[in-house]
């Protein structure tokens, strides 16, 4: 809202300091908004100030369109928007092809990637399909994607100017809300953008469209308030309006009539909205028939003081609080891995155990999680691993990692030594070490550490060969590496008096010390990243891309010290 005051101030004032201080406080609050964090809902709402300020400037006069210092101060805002970004978008779109991000566009055959249209009833009744925060959530994947809620009254009044407001930002916001279902639902319309591969909205979730719907919903209603004020309802048209509101709750009444466990809790969830809706229409409908200046005024507050309980009862529950402990208890699993010394990585053979990203809270490091910009090549040899086979295409995680092949050799590769699992596993490399109530733990004997010296090196020439290479059954990944340079490096047997020693580990750096009697490959078996540094006592050297996805350097003969660091 504040973009779109601020536009109108640049577009019409007459004063030049006046739209000078517009123009930069708008490229103030554009860098807020960017800057916010979530990309997507940015990206809409600069469409909508586009949209909107090419729409007040074709409103304008001849001689204001052509004033050439209009022109200056959109470009010195936009300007001044994209220098104070410049910072996080340019890094972004040099790190991008390598981001898992532009696979996004596979996700839009799956349940769920639309907003579904039978949940468009959720602006009417938002718990009609149950709701998370209660544990009685019944309907499509995810309640989070799907909700869009402006009010009981909120919608009764955006319906009053939709239908009976003629003026050219009604038709604007009207045209806009209508936009904005056309492409959140799946349809022909809706699908072209992903057909088409656009960049950005071709791999972008169209339910976040719902914040369009409802900042436009929300103007409208703001509309239908100021029309009752200036008292230009009558009875007839009210009427109509709440007629048509009416038949759609008989019509859920009677749907919810059947008898069914899900259908119970809509018919639960839905008698408040139709109290909310009996208020509503018995006040509007009152000062109408009153026709009196301060009933009027007074029912507008009233409206607005229910508008209010409305909106705050439904955001306390979308957004509901809990004491911590409810959600990240410690337990004695918990308590075990926690309580484990050295480096290593941990895995779920069932996804109910520790969510996505859970186990960061508990400071564990976990082979699965949620990043909606993991790297390709991570998830590329994921795809290979869940897979078992050198195919590395990517699966459809949907952001979510979670290999549970506990048996292949990358398990072993990666790191993971403690597999977590609700039932009985029979593996001839896993020993169950703990275990509490139906949980279990077990630890794979045949683990690689975090870092370790490889005796040989296998050269190919593409990710292919290499993936290929990796599941060959002679090739043992504990003293062998795949990669892509020539490294000229003698393969010899490894010493017993070589070794790999792990000084200290943090997320944006790693230590180790080796002592080698010849030249040898290090492997880190962690995620290979263009911004990653190494260096041998001090010295910066070249860091290899290993196994696929991993990190690796070639160290000297004697006793060093190797440290990666990631450039920040």
């Amino acid at each position: 809202f504040f973009f779109l005051v601020l536009s109108d101030i640049l577009l019409t004032a007459s004063e030049t300091k006046k739209r000078i201080r517009a123009g930069i406080t708008l490229g103030l609050v554009l860098a807020a908004q960017y800057f916010a964090g979530h990309s997507q809902v940015f990206l809409y709402s600069f469409i909508l100030l586009i949209a909107y300020a090419i729409f007040r400037f074709l409103d304008q006069k001849p001689s204001a369109i052509f004033r050439t210092g209009v022109f200056l101060e959109i470009a010195g805002s936009l300007g001044l928007f994209m220098l104070l970004t410049s910072v996080h978008w340019i890094p972004v779109l040099s790190e991008l092809p390598g981001m898992s991000r532009l696979q996004d566009g596979a996700l839009v055959k799956n349940e769920g990637f639309f907003l579904p249209f039978q949940n468009l009833i959720q602006f009417v009744t938002p718990d009609f399909f149950g709701n998370p925060a209660t544990l009685n959530y019944w309907g499509v994947w995810n309640y989070g994607e799907f909700i869009g809620y402006v009010g009981i009254a909120g919608l009764v009044f955006a319906l009053l100017a939709i239908i009976y407001r003629k003026d050219k930002k009604t038709y604007f916001y009207t045209g806009l809300l209508v936009g904005a279902i056309l492409f959140a639902t799946n349809n022909v319309v809706a699908q072209l953008p992903f057909r088409l591969g656009i960049p950005l909205i071709g791999t972008s979730q169209p339910t976040r469209l719902l914040a369009i719907m409802d900042f436009s919903l929300a103007v409208l209603a703001a509309f239908g308030m100021d029309f009752l004020l200036r008292r230009q309802l009558n009875f007839k048209k009210i009427s109509a309006v709440l007629i048509l509101f009416l038949g759609l709750f008989v019509a859920l009444w009677i749907i919810i009539g059947t008898d069914s466990v899900e259908l119970a809790v809509a018919k639960r969830n839905l008698i408040l909205p139709t109290l909310l809706f009996s208020i509503t229409a018995l006040l509007l409908l009152g000062s109408i028939v009153s026709r009196n200046k301060k009933i009027l005024l007074l029912t507008a507050y009233c409206l607005l003081f229910m508008l209010g309980f409305d909106l705050l009862r439904f955001g306390w529950k979308f957004t509901p609080f809990v004491a911590n402990d409810y959600l990240f208890p410690s337990t004695k699993t918990i308590e075990f891995l926690q309580e484990q010394e050295g480096v290593f990585r941990i895995m779920a053979a069932d996804r109910r155990i520790l969510p996505p990203n859970f186990a960061t809270f508990y400071r564990l490091q976990d082979v699965a999680g949620y990043d909606p910009l993991y790297l390709k090549n991570y998830g590329e040899l994921v795809s290979a691993w869940e897979k078992n086979k050198p195919d590395a295409s990517l699966l459809e995680f949907n952001r979510i990692l979670s290999p549970q092949n506990y048996e292949s050799k990358l398990a072993d590769l990666l790191n993971v030594k403690y597999i977590l699992s609700l039932d009985e596993l029979s593996s001839s490399k896993l020993v169950e070490v703990f275990s509490e109530g139906q949980t279990k733990v077990y630890e794979n004997t045949q683990v690689y550490p975090r870092a370790f010296l490889v005796s040989s090196v296998i050269q190919v020439d593409d990710k292919s060969q290499t993936i290929n290479k990796m599941f060959e059954d002679d090739v043992d990944l504990s003293t062998q590496a795949v990669v892509y340079d020539d490294l000229n490096l003698v393969n010899l047997p490894l010493a017993k008096s070589e070794s790999v020693r792990l000084l200290s580990y943090s997320p944006n750096s790693v230590v180790a010390e080796t002592v080698t009697e010849e030249e040898h490959l290090l492997v880190l078996s962690d995620v290979y990243y263009p911004e990653w540094s190494v260096f041998v006592d001090g010295v910066s050297k070249d860091i290899i891309e290993v196994d696929y996805a991993l990190r690796g350097v070639v160290v000297p003969s004697g006793k060093h010290k190797v440290e990666f660091k990631i450039r920040i």
